[in-house]
């Protein structure tokens, strides 16, 4: 007799993906960068958690301001930097900073374990749609140099994830609520 305690979900599903940090490394880029602007900085008065604290608020404004991407984040080491630092920023020391994103920029994607075997079963399944936030161009441009674009039905590069922009993504891809699954995301997203 049939076990009938497991649910088994019809073909054709519709499979909304994440990019970052689920289909490839990125948040470490990041915390290496930070580690090292932080290093940089060498502040004698703040801690480097309180460092780290001063960052994340800039970063927040910077967003609000820019939206994500290595151009905002760049612009949010400036930002630190300057209104933490005893000495203004010099030609140097910006170059210095902007290294520090320049070396995300230049990373070698670094596809999570079993991604692309998974990605090749499920597309011969169902419906795959990229659905990332950030930058336009550097959100596919990474898609592109991982290898994985030829698994993905379309591609979505949000500005932001929130219920405004799912309701449109579902509206645009006439996505069903019942046969939809979004995968990968953060539990703020």
């Amino acid at each position: 007799m049939p076990d009938t305690s497991i649910q088994r979900l019809p073909l054709g599903q519709t499979l909304l993906i994440d990019a970052d940090d689920t289909l490839w490394e990125n948040n470490i880029y990041f915390e290496r960068a930070i580690a090292s602007f932080i290093s940089l900085l060498n502040h004698h008065a703040y801690s480097p958690d309180e460092i780290r604290h001063h960052l994340n608020a800039c970063e927040r404004e910077t967003i609000r301001e820019r939206g994500y991407g290595l151009k905002s984040f760049r612009q949010s080491l400036v930002n630190c930097f300057e209104q933490l630092s005893t000495e203004p920023v010099s030609p140097q020391t910006h170059a210095q900073i902007s290294s520090f994103a320049d070396a995300i920029a230049t990373q070698e994607i670094e596809l999570l374990p079993g991604v692309a075997d998974t990605l090749a079963e499920l597309t011969t399944r169902h419906r795959i749609i990229l659905v990332t936030k950030g930058d336009d161009w550097e959100q596919r441009d990474k898609l592109e140099r991982s290898g994985l674009k030829p698994y993905f039905h379309e591609i979505e590069v949000l500005p932001e994830k929130h219920s405004e922009a799912y309701l449109t993504l579902r509206d645009r891809h006439g996505c069903e609520a019942a046969s939809t699954w979004m995968i990968g995301n953060s539990p703020k997203s």
